[in-house]
């Protein structure tokens, strides 16, 4: 049966690691996914998608953009073709109003800023968003006051602000041992904070130097593997051409023995055909003898 859950509307509810907790009462493990504790997070874009291309055969290729933000002369929700221009979006609203500063694509805490408005609607744009006005609250040299805001506003129970100190520092290590990886980056952090820290970008940045970190060592352990089957093979190598060395040296010791055998043999039988030879000439000789002494004694 479909049972319809109602829950909290709080950022980032939407999230499937926090829909699992909600609605189980279930953590997914750091590191692990929704599948890890039993469960499959389907939206409904994606589950109408699926229909589709099942019954009809059709792909993904319109989308429903939302298309807003104080830059913007009237916002609305457009449906349009993957691919389209987002430029065609804005001139669709108004246009962009004088003063805009930023242009975002996606939702304003998890969007990412875009320099040009010629960039195409994909599959994943769910809102294009433009600023203006007084609307900018960024400061040049954003310090850290260790309030602990950031750590109770995170969704996932991390703690931003050592994490975003090992980041600064260069402790990989350290970085990785806080579950950074486990960072959705809902941005919530970066909201809340009061000292107007970039702590999304740095997690970004600093998921990379971990990924980056893992390459390396994955690297060195498979050349040191490598290294390690190319001695063991030059090993049995030089194993087996010793066998074949010794197998040699056996072979021609046995050959010599048996060489020296034979020419042993070959003497004796020698020898017993010189003696066969004297005793022949023995009786001959005997016999020689006695006939002239018979020859002598008829006369």
């Amino acid at each position: 049966p479909v049972v319809v859950e109602p829950l909290h509307c709080r950022y980032p509810q939407g999230g499937e690691k926090q829909l699992c907790q909600a609605i189980t009462g279930k953590q997914v493990p750091p590191g692990g996914l929704p599948s890890n504790i039993g469960c499959a997070v389907f939206n409904i874009n994606t589950t109408c998608a699926i229909f589709r291309a099942i019954t009809t055969g059709m792909p993904v290729v319109k989308k429903i953009v939302t298309v807003s933000g104080s830059g913007v002369v009237e916002p609305k929700n457009i449906e349009c073709p993957i691919g389209t221009p987002v430029a065609r979006l804005f001139d669709a609203c108004g246009g962009l109003k004088d003063g805009t500063y930023k242009l975002i694509m996606g939702g304003p805490m998890m969007g990412m800023a875009q320099y040009t408005a010629d960039v195409p609607v994909g599959k994943g744009t769910g809102a294009m968003l433009a600023f203006c006005e007084d609307e900018e609250k960024t400061v040049e040299n954003p310090q850290c006051i260790r309030c602990g805001r950031c750590v109770e506003a995170c969704p996932v129970h991390l703690e931003p602000l050592y994490m975003y100190m090992y980041e600064q520092k260069g402790m990989i290590e350290e970085l990785e041992a806080a579950n950074i990886m486990d960072c959705m980056e809902c941005g919530a952090c970066a909201y809340i904070c009061p000292g107007r820290l970039h702590l999304t970008q740095t997690f970004k940045t600093g998921k990379q130097k971990v990924k980056d970190a893992a390459a390396k060592r994955k690297a060195a352990a498979e050349a040191a593997k490598a290294a390690e089957e190319r001695a063991a093979k030059q090993a049995a190598k030089e194993e087996r051409a010793k066998k074949y060395a010794e197998k040699a040296a056996r072979d021609a010791e046995k050959a010599e023995k048996e060489a020296a055998a034979a020419e042993d043999e070959a003497k004796e039988e020698e020898g017993v055909s010189e003696v066969a030879e004297a005793a022949a000439e023995a009786a001959e000789a005997e016999q020689a003898t006695e006939e002239a002494a018979a020859e002598e004694s008829a006369e």
